[in-house]
């Protein structure tokens, strides 16, 4: 069983949707709005994660691929939602003696963890 299936049973979630969003930019200037990977490469090499050299290359190649109109950036996000029966709401207000906001944040949580598991999986 997915750890993503196990999330959802364990909040007892039905009408589970789950939607996947694909956005593909061919536009850095649009792109880099949001992930500007150019500056990116250097706090990269900042926080030792690439050497310098790669750094180097690696804006290089992105730099020439913006110029001759051959920059591609694809992300793919997987939104999924799912409504809590009563009895599960009532559960862990009761357990945790939570709050209507800490609730939200508890399905927050869950969605974030969702999310990051189906990015996991995206990226293989």
């Amino acid at each position: 069983m997915a750890e993503s299936e196990i999330l959802l049973k364990q909040f007892s979630l039905i009408d589970v949707g789950i939607e996947v969003w694909p956005i593909v930019f061919t536009d850095y200037e649009q792109r880099s709005l949001t992930s500007p990977y150019i500056d990116e490469i250097w706090v990269a090499q900042e926080h030792g994660f690439v050497s310098k050299e790669e750094a180097e290359k690696w804006s290089a190649y992105l730099k020439e691929a913006v110029a001759d109109q051959r920059f591609l950036s694809i992300q793919t996000n997987i939104i999924t939602t799912g409504r809590a029966l009563r009895s599960t709401v009532h559960r862990l207000q009761s357990s945790r003696g939570a709050t209507a906001s800490s609730l939200v944040g508890e399905v927050g949580r869950v969605r974030i963890r969702v999310r990051a598991i189906a990015q996991g999986i995206a990226a293989v």
